[in-house]
């Protein structure tokens, strides 16, 4: 594979430095060539580049001030072919997440219009397809389910059925089906807890069912009635949400669309059973309500599968 060359303005710049950090540690880096330098140095470099080296992205920082010479520069560079960028969308490109943490209200605005998944078209389609595909797979998975219901009775005492309360569009709460994984009153003791590897109230049953996330088949009657989708972030309970919200500002924001059963921060990730976890999962589900489309959803339904057949799931 061809190596791409990159050349990041600004050398403090956080956003451009976290995303290298991601690549790297994802061992993307080795498919880059990176040359960071100064805003200063910026048209000298340009100017370089412009005389011999193939130069396939300038990235430059997203709150910089930059100078008319240097918008100038970077301007031509678009011009002559080299695709330019600011650090804030190489991030979010790169990472596949929304950087909350280093996030000012103005930067989620978008005076060109609405995000995707807020259009009317967009949400008609989104409708319909959860509709179609929710009733193709319980009409498809009902003799599974029915064997899941047996087994789950069979092998420990308490309901087939997980049904418990959770938040979804705008908020609003719902009761949401799982088959039972754990055994009953698992909270009775500790009180609301999150989920968690190797989790000891699992019953072995379950264990199964969470490594397929079959457990989650339920949902799709979810889907039909219209609280959830297919797709989107997994709906949560109240008693978390309220806490997460008292530390990320943005939270609210996940919930301006409908829950699913599977999600993009549930194929980048695992279980986020702390707060570093939850805010990585906060930044997957707005770089999916930001950068929805169609074909986004074709493509976490596929990793979503792959998951299932190979039972990487927790």
């Amino acid at each position: 594979m061809n190596t791409r060359n990159i050349l990041i303005a600004g050398e403090k710049d956080v956003l451009s430095s976290e995303a290298l950090d991601y690549l790297s540690s994802n061992g993307r880096s080795q498919h880059f060539r990176f040359s960071k330098v100064s805003l200063e140095e910026l048209q000298r470099h340009i100017g370089q580049l412009k005389n011999g080296s193939r130069c396939h992205l300038v990235v430059y920082p997203f709150t910089a001030h930059l100078s008319r010479s240097q918008s100038m520069e970077l301007v031509a560079s678009r011009f002559e072919g080299v695709p330019v960028v600011n650090s804030l969308s190489f991030y979010i490109q790169s990472t596949g997440r929304v950087p909350v943490k280093h996030m000012r209200p103005e930067w989620l605005i978008n005076p060109s219009g609405s995000l995707p998944i807020k259009t009317p078209l967009h949400r008609a389609l989104k409708r319909a397809f959860d509709i179609v595909f929710s009733a193709f797979s319980i009409i498809g998975s009902f003799p599974l389910m029915a064997i899941i219901a047996a087994a789950v009775k069979l092998t420990s005492r308490g309901p087939v059925f997980y049904i418990h309360e959770r938040l979804g569009f705008k908020g609003r709460p719902f009761r949401l089906y799982k088959f039972r994984t754990m055994i009953a009153g698992a909270e009775a003791s500790s009180g609301p807890v999150w989920a968690k590897k190797n989790d000891p109230r699992v019953t072995r049953v379950g264990r199964i069912l969470r490594k397929t996330r079959l457990d989650e088949l339920p949902q799709f009657f979810n889907v039909l009635k219209g609280d959830m989708s297919v797709v989107g972030p997994r709906p949560i309970r109240q008693f978390f949400a309220k806490k997460l919200a008292k530390e990320f500002p943005y939270y609210s924001l996940r919930f301006s669309v409908k829950p699913g059963i599977t999600g993009w921060a549930q194929v980048k990730g695992d279980y986020g059973n702390n707060m570093e976890g939850q805010l990585r999962k906060l930044e997957f589900d707005l770089f999916y309500i930001q950068e929805y489309s169609l074909l986004l959803d074709v493509i976490i339904l596929v990793k979503t599968i792959k998951t299932v057949l190979a039972g990487k799931g927790q």
